[in-house]
């Protein structure tokens, strides 16, 4: 080999070094836009995109061999497929957990509109207890106060 191809070979072995340098140092970015999709990148493209620590197992050394940089690859691959399979996860239950909260609301005001027609149709006695206990008969107008109060609570919780 002449002088010429050493050189273009050292600057070949040089150039290759420096780019698996880059590759092992390069930050990985979460970020999660206005319609609520998770997106992943080299490159921060949003104000609120968070860099992600990934821990290697093994150094970044220049030295490494193409099948180290494969498996440093993969491992890389590998939590980040982990960090995606976790927030899927979390979106999962999240939205089961949101789906239990409506199922519950509409019973709760399922229950309430109940009491209401309850109160209306006259079949609900009219009454409180006092201080000993015993039942104390309401009049029309406090009866009246109660139902508008129940048809606020309906509007407020349930419309």
């Amino acid at each position: 080999m002449g002088t010429n191809s050493l050189a273009w070979v050292g600057m070949l072995l040089l150039g290759y070094l420096s780019f698996s340098a880059g590759i092992a140092t390069a930050g990985i970015y979460q970020w999660t836009d206005a319609q609520g999709r998770v997106h992943f990148g080299d490159k921060p493209n949003d104000k609120g995109a968070q860099e992600l620590i990934i821990e290697s197992s093994k150094p970044s050394v220049v030295t490494s061999t193409s099948a180290d940089d494969a498996e440093s690859r993969q491992q890389v691959q590998n939590k980040l497929l982990d960090l995606m399979d976790q927030e899927r996860q979390q979106k999962k239950q999240a939205k089961a957990e949101r789906k239990a909260e409506k199922i519950e609301q509409q019973r709760r005001c399922t229950i309430l509109r109940q009491e209401l027609a309850d109160m209306l149709s006259g079949g609900y006695l009219y009454f409180d207890y006092n201080e000993a206990g015993e039942r104390e008969f309401i009049d029309d107008a406090a009866h009246q106060q109660r139902v508008d109060e129940m048809r606020e609570t309906i509007k407020s919780r349930c419309d």
